[in-house]
Formats: C-alpha cells, sequence, structure tokens
C-alpha cells in the first residue's frame, strides 16, 4: 500500500507541475491526421467498436511511442472544422475499418485544390466497412474509401481480398529509387492483401506488387497530380504492418514537401507535440533519464521553467524519469518569448516587429519579452505598461488588461 501512495503522491506532483502550463498548451499541430469514423464502428457483424478500435491504435500507438512523430485525430462527422482548424496537416490517413460516405470525401477533394502540396493514404488488406449503414459486416474496401482506388487508377477484383499462409513476398517495381521506401525489406509478414489491380492506360505508379498465379497485384500503387499524392496500401494495419506503414507516411511526408520537424532523435519513453503558439512538449514515461536529439534550426529554444533561452548550438535535451519539460520555439527575429499569468491564451502571432495575442487575461498577465516595446494595444486602445528586467529580458505588465477575453497588440 505504501508503493500505492507513492505513486499517487508523484503523480499529484506532476499534476500541480503542469498546470503551470495548462494555460498556454492545448492546440496541438501535425502535419499527420488519421481519419476516424464511428460509422465503422456501428457494423455489430463480424466486429464491435472494442475491436474495430484496434486497426486505429496499432498505428498511433507506433507513431507516438515507437516513431515519436505525433499524429493528429479527425472526426468524419467534422471533417471540414478540423481541416480548416489544421491547416498545418498535409496528409491524411485512411483506413478500411473506418469508412467515409461520398460526401466526406468530396469535402477532402476540395482540401486537395489548394495551394499547399498534401496527399492521402488509404490501407486497406481488402475487407474493410462500407459507410451504408444497409451493407452491414465485411465489404470490400473500395466502398470504405470512395473514389480513392478510381483516382489513383486501381481496380478490385470481384474476390476482393487474398489470402496468404504466414508471409507474404513482394517486388520493389518503383521507377524512382526514393519511391522504393521499404528499402530491402521485401517480405510482410502479413495472411492477406487486397486484391487489386492496376487498370490498363491509368496513371497509377505501382511501386510494389505481389506475383500470384492470376497476375501480379498491385500492393502499394501512387497518383500524383501537382499538388497531391494519393497513395494505397494493400495491406491493413496491424503490429506486424505499422513499420511498413510508417515508412509510407514519412515517404509521403518528403514528397509534399513537409517542414523538417525539429525534434531529429528520440530515446524510448519519450512522447511529446508541439502546439500552435510554438510550445513544444517532452514527456518521458520511462524509469530511466531520457534525450532528445534537436535538429539545427533557425529558431531558438525558450525554458519556460527556467525562464532563459537555452543556447543557440543545443543538440540535445535530457528529461528526467516520469517528468516533462516545456519549451517555446522563438524566432531568431522575434522579441516575443512567453506569457505569464493568462487563463488561457487562444492565438498568438509572432512576427519580427509585431506580435498579436487572442486571450482569455487572468488578474495579472505578464509578458516576457526581448525587449519593451514602443507601443501596446488592448482591444484597439493605448494602455500603460510597466515592465521588470529579469534574467536580461523583460516582464512587461500591462496596466489596462482587465481579466476576460482580451485581444493585444505590440509594436517594436
Amino acid at each position: 500500500m505504501a508503493r500505492i501512495y507513492e505513486k499517487d503522491s508523484a503523480h499529484m506532483d506532476i499534476l500541480v507541475e503542469a498546470m503551470k502550463y495548462a494555460s498556454r498548451l492545448g492546440r496541438p499541430v501535425s502535419p499527420i491526421a488519421f481519419v476516424f469514423s464511428y460509422s465503422g464502428t456501428r457494423h455489430a457483424e463480424p466486429y464491435t467498436y472494442e475491436t474495430v478500435f484496434q486497426f486505429y491504435w496499432a498505428l498511433v500507438k507506433h507513431l507516438l511511442y515507437k516513431a515519436h512523430m505525433p499524429i493528429l485525430t479527425f472526426f468524419a462527422d467534422t471533417l471540414e472544422e478540423d481541416l480548416a482548424r489544421h491547416p498545418e496537416v498535409q496528409v491524411l490517413v485512411f483506413e478500411e475499418h473506418f469508412p467515409l460516405t461520398v460526401e466526406q470525401m468530396s469535402v477532402i477533394r476540395n482540401w486537395w485544390q489548394g495551394t499547399t502540396r498534401r496527399a492521402v493514404i488509404a490501407f486497406g488488406s481488402g475487407l474493410g466497412y462500407s459507410s451504408d449503414i444497409s451493407s452491414p459486416g465485411l465489404q470490400p474496401c473500395v466502398q470504405s474509401f470512395p473514389g480513392v482506388l478510381d483516382l489513383i487508377g486501381l481496380r478490385q477484383e470481384s474476390k476482393p481480398q487474398l489470402s496468404f499462409k504466414n508471409e507474404v513476398q513482394i517486388k520493389d517495381t518503383a521507377r524512382i529509387r526514393r519511391s522504393a521506401f521499404l528499402g530491402d525489406e521485401l517480405t510482410l509478414k502479413i495472411n492477406a492483401v487486397a486484391n487489386v489491380r492496376r487498370i490498363f492506360g491509368a496513371r497509377a505508379n505501382v511501386l510494389y506488387e505481389v506475383d500470384t498465379s492470376d497476375g501480379p497485384v498491385a500492393l502499394v500503387a501512387e497518383w500524383r497530380d501537382r499538388n497531391t499524392l494519393a497513395m494505397f496500401c494493400g495491406f491493413g494495419l496491424n503490429d506486424n504492418t505499422v513499420e511498413a506503414a510508417e515508412k509510407a507516411i514519412r515517404y509521403a511526408l518528403h514528397e509534399v514537401d513537409c517542414p523538417k520537424s525539429i525534434v531529429d532523435k528520440c530515446d524510448d519513453g519519450i512522447l511529446w507535440n508541439i502546439n500552435a503558439n510554438g510550445y513544444l512538449v517532452f514527456s518521458n514515461i520511462s524509469d530511466a533519464i531520457a534525450n532528445v536529439k534537436i535538429k539545427p534550426v533557425r529558431t531558438n529554444l525558450w525554458d519556460c521553467a527556467a525562464q532563459s533561452l537555452l543556447p543557440c548550438d543545443l543538440e540535445s535535451i535530457d528529461v528526467e524519469p516520469h517528468s516533462f519539460r516545456v519549451f517555446r520555439v522563438v524566432g531568431k527575429r522575434s522579441k516575443f518569448l512567453d506569457i505569464l499569468g493568462a487563463s488561457y491564451l487562444r492565438r498568438l502571432t509572432d512576427g519580427a516587429g509585431r506580435a498579436e495575442l487572442e486571450l482569455i487575461a487572468g488578474r495579472k498577465t505578464i509578458l516576457v519579452l526581448k525587449s519593451p516595446p514602443k507601443e501596446i494595444l488592448v482591444d484597439g486602445k493605448p494602455s500603460a505598461i510597466e515592465y521588470e528586467i529579469i534574467n536580461n529580458n523583460y516582464h512587461v505588465i500591462i496596466n489596462q488588461c482587465q481579466p476576460g477575453e482580451r485581444v493585444i497588440e505590440l509594436r517594436w
């Protein structure tokens, strides 16, 4: 019992520490999002919600815990709102047990038509669900994401799935070397693949195929437009395929020119994410000190606990066992570092000569800046300030900033 109380006490200490940063966190961002559809969990035959969830969690667990790649979850019923809230997303992931309607696919087609390069990846071993509740149970996966196979230039056969014993030998048919994202690993430990073929004359580029007695099956195929990449991977998502799925996602991120992450490598036990306002969180769930390797970028890291900028040549960060650290990514020319005392920071737009914040102000809201601003406006009105210099940074108190919803503009 003593050990249980010790653990509870440690958990409470972490929660107390986390509350110091709660007003600045939330709104995580990522270039990857999984599209989760509840319509798939309504099919009682042959799966229930608990068993359908595993297809989603196999990939998400691997990306978060093993690959250290933050991923968002979008819901099919609110897909348009989710895409609007997260313009940074460049890769959408579909899976055959989480079906989409024709209307939801039209939302995705509109999303494709933007100027940003974007990609969709559909995973399926041939049998999934349809969003049509009059078609319960397993259906050909072509019904799970309407139009995707047609767009790529693939056709699913009347026998939608091919079965194997324990593993499948695949053949690299990519025309260019970088498209062979699976590397030298040409054996997949799977017992089923989608029975899809390339339509003659279609623009589909088959990257990997499986030889069968009836001819080659397109295991991985892609279609490209100027700003769009669509991929189909004819293997399902499970513990044996998530590494291949990770490689497919990394390939898609590269092909759509996704900006490089500030995080290079992480030790086991590290979970991390970054939010829309630049706050970066590293959590260590292991029993040992864990290290995070940082890529050299044209930014600084502000340590929110120490209230100081880290050295520009910093290459790694240590995180104590069962703890976390919070930083903010600060541009080289930015003068805004942090905010203290606010009830909640909704939005921060940070530039070289100005910054704008939407927030719920607290009783005493303090802005941490590299230099005092020439002008501060609160809800469009000039405000007097007081400041204190701490560690060569300016802690600015805004006098005319009452608690509640506020918009603060700073100009240097």
